[in-house]
């Protein structure tokens, strides 16, 4: 078997995968200048790095379509480290604490794993842009999810999650989320002053108020309607009704005492 590592001047060397017990190996020889390393769709297999660490040049790891169980600590000492795909990788389900040292990591690709919660390191990335766990089984987000303050998209879907964290207002560099088919029961009213949140998408959840956008007037071209069904717009309305409603529900209760 073999992978392939492209260096900054488009040399392209070969990385022999050497498999001993089940387990595949990477066996390199690669310049301390190896930038770019792509080592998808080996099924079947487990995979190790030794000496992973010492790629302090590397920028991109690619490792997804693998069984990859574990990540080697060592991989938090490539600091210049900026994109790193580890999707669907079946067991895999727990990051080290050292990839917080990933200080330049501006993608994560973490989906379709078992993912129960977002590991604490993926928190401490100061560069992280973009992050996918999508098709997880995350319950829960952290309260304090606004620490990724630079991230930008953040796809969620298909988890278990049934509820958000009023913090997730304060992620103020946010642009896309997506958190289709989970078990959302309510938005967070916050959620209504995230105004530079352009994409969200909330299909597919139970959510606790029957809500529809108005329809389009007739007069209005259908290529000229822009709006999503369940999306900002969509958001900004349940917002707003489910306060009229939970307003009304109250007053009732207040009457009835």
């Amino acid at each position: 078997m073999e992978a392939r590592h492209h260096d900054p001047n488009g040399n392209v060397s070969s990385i022999h995968l050497i498999e001993i017990n089940g387990v595949v190996f990477l066996k390199y020889s690669m310049p301390e200048s190896c930038a770019c390393y792509n080592c998808t769709n080996n099924r079947k297999r487990r995979l190790e790095y030794p000496s992973i660490g010492e790629l302090v040049r590397l920028r991109e790891l690619v490792l997804s379509y693998n069984r990859v169980k574990s990540v080697p600590e060592e991989l938090g000492n490539c600091e210049n480290l900026e994109k790193l795909e580890l999707a669907m990788n079946w067991d895999l389900d727990e990051l080290p604490a050292q990839l917080s040292k990933l200080r330049r990591l501006q993608h994560l690709d973490l989906s379709m794993n078992q993912f129960t919660e977002i590991p604490e390191c993926v928190l401490n990335l100061p560069s992280l842009q973009w992050l996918d766990m999508g098709s997880n089984l995350l319950q829960n987000l952290p309260h304090d999810i606004h620490r990724m303050e630079n991230l930008q998209t953040l796809w969620l879907q298909r988890n278990e999650l049934e509820t958000l964290p009023d913090n997730i207002s304060h992620m103020h560099n946010l642009d896309t989320l997506v958190l289709s088919s989970n078990r959302l029961r309510d938005i967070p009213s916050l959620m209504e002053d995230m105004h530079n949140l352009r994409f969200v998408n909330f299909r597919d959840n139970p959510l606790t108020w029957d809500v529809s956008l108005p329809e389009v007037p007739s007069d209005v071209p259908e290529d000229e309607d822009d709006r999503e069904m369940w999306g900002r717009d969509f958001m900004i309305l349940y917002i707003r009704e489910a306060r009229k409603r939970g307003l009304a529900t109250l007053n009732v209760h207040r009457r009835q005492r």
